[in-house]
């Protein structure tokens, strides 16, 4: 089976930063809506299915963050595209597209992929929904698909991105005088997970439809700051402020042995310096 990885969404934040950690790699493809293979939303299946042939995997990164209802349904609807262009394409690639754990959102206690799912926002939400469509038609066209339920990606999630943009950092603190805890992964630790995974879908082995994909234990968000050398203030957690937000990172580790060892604040911080976007 042919290797080439052919990534959608090259051009995101996890996109570059994956681009750092895959530095003069031959076997990938990157397609984003501004580089030399250019891809958008707009282009629909039939201007992707070029990108795709002969491809022995594709990651799909493209998502919707932010916004009204409508556009946030970008996601389900970039994820619908990603599959019937593989359809179109005559491939047979493994498909992984990334989701998020906000789809947990209130779910309770250790979050686990054949669990309960209760999105906190419209972000959660979309994924969710994205999820759910993106299964139905992968089943309907035979298609191999693993959703990625990625946990807050070092420098790239909303702390990151305020860091970037030199915005000064407020953090909820709740009763027991934490601030939100959450699942973390840094782009080094993503790029080398993603790499076993990839492996794995080429060399023609199984892989579970939901995956969580993070280290362990979950940081606290203050404490990575504080690690980064950032300063933050606090406010008294607002009425259903979410505390805690932990992925079970069990199924991950039995595929990919190592993938989710403990990464302390600390270590997080540094990939962070190495892997900015």
């Amino acid at each position: 089976m042919n290797k080439t990885t052919v990534i959608v969404g090259a051009g995101s934040r996890v996109g570059r930063m994956l681009a750092q950690a895959w530095a003069g790699r031959g076997d990938m493809r990157w397609v984003s809506r501004a580089g030399p293979r250019r891809w958008a939303l707009a282009d629909g299946p039939s201007g992707l299915a070029p990108h795709l042939e002969g491809a022995g995997c594709v990651l799909c990164l493209a998502g919707v963050t932010a916004g009204s209802q409508a556009a946030l349904a970008g996601n389900r609807e970039i994820a619908l595209a990603v599959l019937r262009a593989t359809d179109i394409a005559a491939a047979a690639p493994h498909i992984f597209l990334a989701s998020s754990m906000a789809v947990y959102g209130r779910a309770e206690g250790l979050s686990v992929e054949d669990g309960p799912t209760a999105p906190a926002g419209p972000y959660g939400q979309a994924k969710l929904e994205m999820e759910q469509a993106s299964h139905a038609l992968a089943a309907q066209a035979g298609l191999g698909l693993t959703q990625l339920r990625l946990g807050n990606v070092v420098g790239a999630d909303v702390l990151g991105q305020n860091l970037a943009a030199r915005r000064p950092i407020t953090l909820d603190q709740f009763p027991d005088g934490r601030t939100p805890v959450r699942s973390y992964v840094d782009a080094e630790r993503l790029a080398l997970v993603l790499d076993r995974l990839i492996e794995r879908a080429v060399s023609g082995q199984s892989l579970p439809p939901v995956l969580n994909l993070a280290a362990a234990p979950a940081l606290e968000m203050g404490a990575l700051l504080a690690a980064m050398g950032q300063t933050y203030q606090t406010r008294a957690a607002p009425e259903g402020a979410l505390a805690v937000s932990e992925m079970s990172v069990k199924r991950l580790s039995a595929l990919v042995p190592g993938a989710a060892a403990p990464v302390s604040a600390q270590q997080a911080a540094r990939a962070w310096k190495a892997f900015r976007p």
